[in-house]
């Protein structure tokens, strides 16, 4: 079993490098279209194939094509990346992953911070606006 995420982005090929490149993620797939460009790709959080897919899609078909219908459709054109959305994973240490991100330019939004819930956590911003949390149980 593995949970996944679907997400839309104006340039594929920058948020997939940014999740291999800057955070780790190990890649899945990459499809490219006629010009050359990455129009879908996917990049595993731990183990793939048990772990977290993030499977990406440009968002300009997601906007004209696919999901130009009904309500997700509506939706998907008034908030394309979502409202409220925060993707959230766990490390096994997430202090280690703050320097190795931060080194690679990752924006981050929180340091490692002590929360009140009991994990100890890092937040960061992708380049689309995306958000994310890194957690340890402390």
């Amino acid at each position: 079993m593995f949970a996944q995420v679907n997400l839309h982005t104006p340039n594929v090929g920058r948020m997939f490098d940014y999740l291999t490149e800057t955070l780790g993620f190990s890649p899945e797939f990459r499809v490219r279209g006629p010009d050359g460009g990455v129009v879908f790709a996917g990049a595993w959080w731990g183990q793939p194939g048990k772990g977290f897919l993030v499977v990406l899609g440009d968002i300009e078909e997601a906007l004209h094509g696919h999901y130009d219908h009904g309500a997700f459709g509506k939706q998907m054109e008034e908030h394309p990346l979502g409202t409220g959305v925060v993707l959230y994973f766990y490390t096994e240490d997430v202090d280690g992953l703050y320097e190795r991100v931060t080194k690679r330019g990752a924006v981050v939004d929180e340091p490692p911070t002590d929360q009140f819930w009991g994990d100890r956590t890092i937040s960061l911003v992708t380049p689309d606006g995306y958000c994310m949390t890194f957690a340890q149980p402390i």
